[in-house]
């Protein structure tokens, strides 16, 4: 059991950094093309985001209860 332990705490850091590096060199490699790309989607998709929220809420805005001795219209 002491062995694993030994393996995992020197493994684990070793691994964590190698993912890491291979993350940083592919990312690295975007053109400036597809970032401004990446961009443009995001930025679009927070608008749709933002306009369907604006809709949502401007759908029904009478209450769900009529006033007390009043009616719904």
């Amino acid at each position: 059991m002491g062995k694993l332990w030994i393996a995992i705490t020197i493994l684990g850091p070793v691994l964590l950094g190698a993912v890491m590096l291979w993350s940083l060199l592919r990312n690295r490699q975007q053109s400036r093309a597809k970032k401004a790309e990446t961009e443009r989607a995001t930025h679009d998709l927070y608008v749709e985001e933002d306009r369907i929220a604006h809709r949502d809420r401007a759908v029904d805005t009478t209450p769900l209860d009529p006033p007390a001795g009043g009616t719904r219209p």
